[in-house]
C-alpha cells in the first residue's frame, strides 16, 4: 500500500510539472497581443495648431497635406488670410498602428536652413518629437543629419476613444499642452468635461508642459462618428487561450459646434 501511495505520487508530481512545462511554453508563446483602439483606427482626428507669423495657407497646406476647404470644414469662418496667433484645428486621418499607439505620419521636405529639432519644435510645434521622426524616417536611425529636398516622415500620435471611458466621443483633437495648462481651463475651452479629459488621457490630474493629451471634440460642419460607431478588438488570454471582441458599428452622424 505505502509503495502505490508512493507510485500515486510520483504520479501526480510528474503532472503536475508536465502541465507547469506546457502552461511556461504556452505563455511564452501567446501573449496579449499590443493593439490599438480601435485596431483600424478611425477617418478623422485633429491637431490643435496656433498659427505662427511665417504661416499661410499654402504652408499649412503643404505642411499637413491638406486643403484649404478642408481647413474650412474644421474651421469656421476660416480665410484666406491667416494671423500669427490663430488657432486652427487641423484635420488628418488617424489609422495607422504603431506598439499599440495610433498615429498618422505627415512628409515633410527639408529646406535649407531646417534641424530635425527645429522641424519637430517649430514647424509641428511639438506635435511630434526629434526621436520619433529619427525612428519613422528611413536613413535617420543612428544620424541627426538632414539636407534639402529630403523627405522625413513626421508621426504625429493621436486617439479615436476609448470605449471604457465613454461612447459619446469619436472626434478627439490632438494637444500639446502649454505653460499655464489645467484640466479645468482646457475643459471650459473645448466645452468637455474635466473629468472626460482626465480619463481619456490615463486618468491624468497634473499637465506638464509640451505634453500631449487627446480631448474628446465635437463639430457640426462635417460628419463625425456616433456615439455607437465604436469597433475595437481586444485579445488576451487566462492560461488557455481565448479573444473577445467589442464591435458596435453605425452610420456617422453630426455633432454640436467646436
Amino acid at each position: 500500500m505505502m509503495k502505490r501511495g508512493h507510485n500515486g505520487a510520483q504520479y501526480v508530481t510528474l503532472a503536475a510539472a508536465a502541465a507547469i512545462l506546457i502552461l511556461g511554453f504556452f505563455i511564452a508563446t501567446h501573449h496579449v497581443e499590443a493593439t490599438c483602439i480601435p485596431s483600424a483606427g478611425c477617418e478623422h482626428a485633429l491637431a490643435y495648431y496656433k498659427v505662427q507669423s511665417a504661416d499661410s495657407i499654402d504652408t499649412l497646406n503643404l505642411r499637413f497635406q491638406t486643403t484649404l476647404s478642408t481647413l474650412q470644414s474644421y474651421n469656421k469662418n476660416l480665410a484666406t488670410n491667416i494671423t500669427a496667433g490663430q488657432k486652427l484645428f487641423i484635420p488628418f486621418q488617424c489609422m495607422s498602428c504603431s506598439n499599440g499607439q495610433l498615429q498618422h505620419v505627415f512628409q515633410y521636405s527639408v529646406v535649407t536652413g531646417d534641424t530635425i529639432a527645429g522641424i519637430a519644435d517649430t514647424s509641428y510645434e511639438s506635435l511630434t518629437t526629434v526621436a520619433a521622426i529619427s525612428s519613422a524616417t528611413t536613413g535617420l536611425e543612428n544620424s541627426n543629419t538632414i539636407y534639402p529636398n529630403q523627405v522625413l516622415s513626421i508621426p504625429v500620435n493621436c486617439s479615436c476613444g476609448d470605449p471604457s471611458v465613454s461612447l459619446d466621443y469619436g472626434l478627439f483633437t490632438t494637444y500639446v499642452v502649454q505653460s499655464g495648462d489645467q484640466l479645468a481651463s482646457l475643459a471650459t475651452n473645448f466645452s468637455v468635461s474635466s473629468d472626460y479629459i482626465s480619463k481619456y488621457n490615463s486618468n491624468v490630474q497634473v499637465l506638464q508642459p509640451n505634453q500631449i493629451i487627446y480631448i474628446p471634440t465635437r463639430s457640426t460642419t462635417f460628419k463625425i462618428l456616433s456615439p455607437n460607431h465604436v469597433c475595437c478588438k481586444l485579445y488576451g488570454f487566462f492560461f488557455f487561450s481565448f479573444s473577445w471582441s467589442i464591435k458596435c458599428c453605425s452610420s456617422p452622424t453630426k455633432g454640436t459646434s467646436l
